[in-house]
């Protein structure tokens, strides 16, 4: 596995550099989105100065950072992105460094070789043209028959995935704070129970539901839905593109022909569209969040923003 994280590794700093303030000498670690921040504190503990680029309320679809905050990239040691499309940006930023470039953790290509397990499935989502396909996660096989958008980069939404994530982590802590490697791997395995968990409460909760299909703005819960034997229909790619007319009465044929009864918007997005189709159709509007943000009740870790999510879901596929 170690030699694996160093395959994914871009250029590093020299052992023995001095990071952070004068005063704080932990290593400095930044992670492109919220989620994956707080992976990273819950694995690195009290070890790591944790860094999130991603602002809150923003989307990493597209977004570009500031000189200020490429700047910061420059104090961190290890550089965390999903990788898949979703936050090149953060590649470029860490770039941009020169000499003093973060080493790159690319966790789409670490899981990318368990692409073939039944336990990493690709998203469940309307393509542009077809049918709707759901992928059961008993059977998997189900996936080679779903249509789907390629490289789904919303793999932190599956708890089951986040569990090899963490593991990921604690290897690539380890690399950049060897002394530390015995508490990564000690939070890690914390962690992964609480996602096991978590996991469990999604598998128990959704399962008995009737209702299977929802509906969001924009595929972000492709992975969460293959896992939980869920189909999820979206206006937009999972890499936010517009939604074409065509795509627009798919959509609202699927609703009136399931019975949908309400539609998810995401907090990082407009809601015109979604609040357009629901006039139309007479449903209501509700909201999943993908990223989460710091400061805000049930949304300020990972486990309580898929929590929220769950019981939102659930709630809404229950009407």
């Amino acid at each position: 596995m170690l030699v694996a994280l160093i395959g994914l590794f871009g250029c590093g700093k020299r052992p023995g550099a001095t990071y952070g303030t004068s005063d704080d000498r932990r290593p400095v670690v930044a992670a492109s989105i919220f989620p994956i921040a707080d992976a990273v504190r819950q694995v690195g503990g009290d070890r790591v100065r944790v860094l999130t680029l991603l602002p809150p309320g923003q989307t990493p679809h597209g977004y570009e950072p500031t000189p200020a905050q490429a700047e910061r990239l420059a104090t961190a040691r290890l550089l965390v992105v999903v990788g898949l499309g979703l936050d090149d940006w953060a590649h470029r930023s860490a770039a941009a460094v020169g000499d003093n470039a973060p080493r790159v953790l690319d966790l789409g290509a670490m899981l990318e070789s368990h692409a073939s397990s039944p336990t990493s499935r690709p998203s469940t989502t309307v393509p542009a043209t077809g049918p709707v396909v759901r992928a059961d996660r008993r059977d998997p096989q189900a996936h080679d028959h779903a249509h789907h958008e390629p490289d789904d980069p919303h793999i932190w939404l599956d708890p089951i995935k986040m569990i090899r994530i963490a593991g990921v982590i604690a290897e690539a802590l380890g690399e950049v704070d060897p002394a530390g490697s015995a508490s990564y791997a000690a939070n890690a395995a914390q962690f992964q129970d609480r996602l096991r968990e978590l996991d469990r409460r999604c598998a128990e909760r959704l399962a008995p539901l009737s209702r299977k299909e929802f509906v969001t703005l924009h595929a972000a819960f492709g992975h969460f839905a293959a896992r939980y034997g869920l189909t999820q229909v979206a206006l937009r790619w999972a890499h936010a593109n517009e939604a074409g007319p065509k795509q627009l009465e798919r959509v609202i044929a699927f609703i009136k022909e399931k019975g949908v009864r309400n539609l998810f918007a995401e907090p990082q997005f407009p809601v015109d569209r979604l609040d357009a189709i629901a006039k139309q159709t007479g449903v209501s509007v509700d909201r999943l969040d993908p990223l989460g943000a710091p400061g805000i009740t049930g949304h300020d870790s990972y486990i309580e923003l898929m929590g929220t999510n769950l019981d939102t879901l659930v709630e809404g596929l229950s009407k």
